[in-house]
C-alpha cells in the first residue's frame, strides 16, 4: 500500500479504483497470529480532515470501496508519521474515534454498509446511532491480533498512535466500551 495513492485519493486526485488496486496484498498473515501491513510511505505531510474521512465513507456508501477495506486504511493514517491530525480542529475527536474504530473492527464496531452510514452520520452530526447490533459479536473476534508495519527497506518502522485531544464536541454516545462486557 502507498501512503501516495492513499493521499491522492483523500484530496481528490485519484478515484477509490486507484486506491482499491493498491490494497490489494498489502495486508498478508505471516504467522498464525500475525498480519503485517506493508507501506510505502510517501515524503510529504497531509493533514487528515474530516472530509477526508468523510469520502472514505462515501466510497463505501457507492460501492466503489468495500467496508472491509478500511480496516488496512485506518491502521496506515494511525500509523503513519506522514498523516498528521490538528489538534484544535473542531470534529477532530470524532475523526479520531472513528478511525480507531476502523483499525480494530474486531473489538469494536463491524465495519459494513450499515454501520458505514452510522460511522458518516456521527462524523457530521457527534451523534451515535450504534447499538449492541453493531458490535462485532463474541464469536467472530479474534483472540489475538498482532499488526507489523513493514516500510521500504531500511527504515524503522514507526507507530503513531494518533493523540486523541480532549474535546467537548461529541455527546455521550454508546460505544464498544460503555454497552458492557466483551466476552
Amino acid at each position: 500500500m502507498r501512503e501516495s495513492v492513499l493521499r491522492d485519493f483523500l484530496v481528490g486526485v485519484a478515484p477509490a479504483a486507484a486506491l482499491k488496486k493498491d490494497l490489494a496484498g498489502a495486508v498478508v498473515q505471516t504467522s498464525s497470529d500475525v498480519f503485517t501491513q506493508y507501506v510505502d510511505p510517501m515524503k510529504e505531510e497531509l493533514l487528515i480532515t474530516r472530509d477526508h474521512v468523510l469520502r472514505l465513507c462515501d466510497a463505501v456508501l457507492d460501492g466503489s470501496l468495500a467496508a472491509e477495506d478500511l480496516e488496512p486504511i485506518a491502521f496506515c493514517i494511525i500509523a503513519s508519521d506522514h498523516f498528521r491530525f490538528e489538534d484544535e480542529a473542531p470534529y477532530n475527536e470524532r475523526l479520531l474515534d472513528t478511525l480507531h474504530d476502523w483499525d480494530s473492527p474486531g473489538i469494536n464496531y463491524v465495519l459494513t454498509r450499515a454501520t458505514v452510514e452510522k460511522f458518516k452520520s456521527r462524523l457530521l452530526t457527534g451523534e451515535s446511532t450504534f447499538t449492541r447490533q453493531d458490535i462485532t459479536p463474541p464469536e467472530r473476534r479474534t483472540a489475538r491480533r498482532l499488526v507489523e508495519l513493514k516500510q521500504e527497506p531500511n527504515q524503522p518502522s514507526q507507530r503513531n498512535a494518533g493523540s486523541r485531544p480532549p474535546s467537548d464536541d461529541s455527546p455521550a454516545s454508546e460505544t464498544p466500551s460503555s454497552l458492557g462486557p466483551r466476552g
